[in-house]
């Protein structure tokens, strides 16, 4: 039976001694996806020369759950607890539109101009 591909990559991407690491995400962003997101980021945390900036780059995202969300809040909020800042970047329609249909656009840090649209980004938008 043949492997079927995965539900969501995850491409993790530091330039050689630069402080901030890119996590580009392409995929579904659920509960049993998140897992794998919260490893591939824990993994950045406890390396020695681990980033003081962090970007998660969700343009890939096609699908993003509540539980997904959640998980996305509770890594950016352990992160920050050991001194990695995280910004939300080029947040799509369909997951900057559950952001905001559970009140959580205030609560991510999502890019700046990403905070301020009244409509959907754009691809490109919220770098």
């Amino acid at each position: 039976m043949p492997e079927s591909a995965p539900r969501l990559l995850i491409r993790p991407h530091q330039p050689t001694g630069a402080h901030v690491s890119v996590v580009a995400l392409t995929g579904e962003l659920d509960a049993l996806t998140s897992a794998e997101l919260r490893e591939a980021v824990a993994g950045l945390a406890v390396r020695r020369e681990r980033p003081a900036h962090l970007l998660l780059d969700l343009t890939g995202v096609t699908h993003c759950d509540n539980a997904s969300l959640y998980t996305l809040l509770g890594i950016c909020q352990a992160l920050h607890l050991v001194g990695i800042t995280v910004t939300l970047t080029n947040v799509g329609g369909p997951v900057l539109e559950r952001i905001r249909s559970n009140s959580l656009d205030q609560r991510l840090p999502l890019a700046a101009r990403l905070r301020n649209r009244s409509a959907p980004a754009g691809p490109g938008d919220g770098t």
